[in-house]
């Protein structure tokens, strides 16, 4: 489970990261990736996912995953559904 403070994202109470608008960094300040009009890219550009209804479809795949099962995995502060996800997909 990962928590938000403010911009700050915690696992079992560590720093594994943080929201920096709309990327995702780890602790390092290493940019992950980035999110925005319901898509989610690696730090490359690669497009890995996008939000559609209640789903989250992985690019170059057929498999889709439910956004309310993955939102579960990001408690606190107030960021969008898209940047949660992203925070799954881009900090595991």
């Amino acid at each position: 489970m990962i928590q938000i403070f403010d911009n700050v994202l915690k696992r079992a109470n560590v720093k594994i990261g943080w929201i920096d608008g709309a990327h995702i960094r780890d602790y390092t300040g290493k940019d992950l990736g980035y999110f925005g009009d319901n898509k989610i890219w690696n730090v490359s550009g690669d497009k890995i996912a996008f939000i559609e209804g209640e789903y989250i479809y992985l690019t170059g795949s057929s498999n889709k995953i439910r956004l309310e099962d993955k939102l579960k995995e990001v408690i606190g502060g107030n960021a969008s559904d898209l940047c949660r996800v992203a925070i799954t997909f881009l900090l595991g």
